[in-house]
């Protein structure tokens, strides 16, 4: 499979939303697994580590917050 030949515009976009995003990388991390959980309440069972509070994620433990930062990094 070959990469998206991405122009050097698009390149430039990309980089500029990454730098953007750099420093909420945790939060908007944890905003998407609490989408996804809203979702699909089945994924939970997938991480099974992961605590919840009253059907939400935890976002102050640790595991959670771990797994978040490394999905979006």
């Amino acid at each position: 499979m070959d990469w998206y030949p991405f122009t050097n515009e698009e390149k430039e976009v990309l980089l500029h939303s990454w730098k953007v995003l750099e420093p909420h990388k945790q939060a908007l991390g944890c905003d998407i697994y609490e989408m996804i959980f809203n979702q699909c309440p089945e994924a939970r069972k997938l991480f099974p580590k992961m605590k919840f509070v009253n059907s939400k994620p935890d976002k102050k433990a640790c595991e959670f917050s771990f797994q978040a930062l490394r999905f979006v990094q």
